[in-house]
């Protein structure tokens, strides 16, 4: 059977050696395929050749050499790749070098132009009016002593609706009575002093306390702050109340130790001081970032030594939990306080190395009575 053209074609190629047929005739290329010559000087020539006989073409460029050369005093880089054709590039070196600096110069200044920052929106004021001086704004004012500030006070409000009508506007009076006692002292953050017992009254509210503690929270620091006596609270809201914040308030005399065992004691004869003690050093442990370091680190070694052990005594495990991992974080090495501010076992082995020695001390002379009565 006879095999057309093509068919004797393809016999061909896959029977006779790849140099067996010639390649077929192509256009003469020039020496130079670019040239870039203004100046009767070629700062990139490339030029194109054919394969010498016996190199194989390849799809990838492969580089064949890199180096330099000198010709009519200018210095030349020389590269020459393979493909299906050999490449040789020769570029002028001090061509190159000012190409890498006009660009590094480019591309620097678009950098800087897109990250710098945009200008302010507006209307353009004249030069003489905008000649350097930042805007100054009007500093804002501080929040008042009195009234009470509104959040706190909604807060208490929502805290305590357990409480009947009668109970909740005892409550409110007494947050007026501390607001104007309290009126014109702050704490170490610049807020009103009154937000914090405000926000130990929240705190006896959130537990379901009775109405006497909530107001008790309310006025406990105005005996010892402010020019208020316990007869004056006693003639405002009755001897229930007064009773609980004379329980709370510190001597001014008195030594760290003197109120320690005094919080103690206390708490053996009436457990309502000791829920208001640890409400009291719950809300000022919460806080405690404004206090300088010393300070800082004097309060987290009472709270673990004494209030942490009352509450857990006391029957108050959240508390108590809370206590120790706010107490830990403050003594905790560097690193470490967070993980222990977050962590309850963390915090319970910082809190460790740290043994409860005024609470010992007190139980093993006279242990506390701290049945509920």
């Amino acid at each position: 059977m006879a095999q057309t053209p093509a068919r004797m074609h393809r016999s061909l190629s896959f029977t006779e050696p790849a140099h067996a047929s010639a390649p077929l005739p192509r256009r003469p290329r020039a020496a130079s395929d670019c040239t870039w010559d203004p100046k009767q000087r070629s700062l990139v020539v490339v030029q194109t050749s054919w394969l010498p006989a016996g190199s194989e073409p390849s799809c990838l460029p492969r580089l064949r050499e890199i180096g330099q050369e000198t010709s009519q005093g200018q210095t030349r880089l020389r590269v020459v790749v393979d493909r299906r054709r050999r490449t040789t590039v020769s570029i002028d070196v001090s061509f190159l070098l000012t190409f890498f600096v006009l660009s590094s110069v480019l591309i620097t200044g678009t950098a800087l132009k897109f990250t710098a920052a945009p200008p302010p929106r507006g209307p353009r004021l004249g030069a003489s009016v905008v000649s350097g001086a930042a805007p100054s704004y009007p500093a804002a004012a501080p929040e008042p002593t009195y009234p009470a500030p509104l959040r706190a006070t909604l807060t208490l409000g929502r805290a305590t609706k357990h409480l009947d009508n009668e109970q909740r506007k005892e409550v409110a009076a007494c947050v007026d009575f501390a607001a104007r006692a309290h009126r014109g002292q702050r704490r170490a953050d610049g807020s009103p002093f009154v937000t914090h017992p405000l926000a130990v009254a929240t705190i006896l509210a959130d537990m379901e306390m009775d109405a006497a503690t909530i107001c008790a929270g309310v006025l406990h620091d105005t005996v010892e702050d402010t020019d208020t006596t316990v007869e004056d609270i006693f003639r405002s809201f009755g001897g229930d109340v007064a009773a609980l914040v004379n329980g709370v308030t510190d001597s001014p005399t008195a030594s760290d130790a003197m109120k320690r065992a005094a919080v103690l004691e206390a708490a053996g004869h009436g457990w309502r001081v000791g829920v208001l003690k640890l409400a009291d050093r719950l809300h000022n442990m919460r806080t405690l970032g404004a206090m300088p370091r010393p300070k800082r680190l004097k309060k987290a070694t009472e709270t673990l030594q004494v209030y942490a052990p009352l509450a857990e005594r006391l029957g108050f495990e959240s508390i108590a939990d809370e206590l120790v991992r706010l107490g830990a974080s403050e003594i905790a090495p560097a690193g470490l306080g967070g993980l222990a501010r977050r962590v309850s076992p963390i915090a319970a082995l910082v809190a460790a190395a740290i043994a409860p020695a005024a609470l010992g001390t007190y139980a093993a002379a006279r242990p506390p009575s701290l049945a509920i009565d």
